[in-house]
């Protein structure tokens, strides 16, 4: 049987506690695990998933996720 985690993330990307970016992390680090995961984006945290977003250039280091 297989772990399933749900991540909800509300924050806004690129703000100064990262906190969507550590969630995005660990989400990353499950699957590596051989986890199942679900991400839910609400309010600002829809940001992260739209097409066409762009990375500031001062969070550059997203890039590599």
């Amino acid at each position: 049987m297989s772990i399933t985690v749900t991540i909800i993330i509300q924050n806004a990307p690129y703000q100064a506690d990262n906190k969507a970016w550590h969630a995005l992390r660990f989400a990353g680090t499950a699957l590596v695990e051989d986890m199942n995961v679900r991400v839910h984006l609400l309010d600002d945290a829809v940001k992260i998933g739209r097409r066409g977003h762009r990375v500031p250039e001062a969070s550059d280091h997203v890039l590599t996720f």
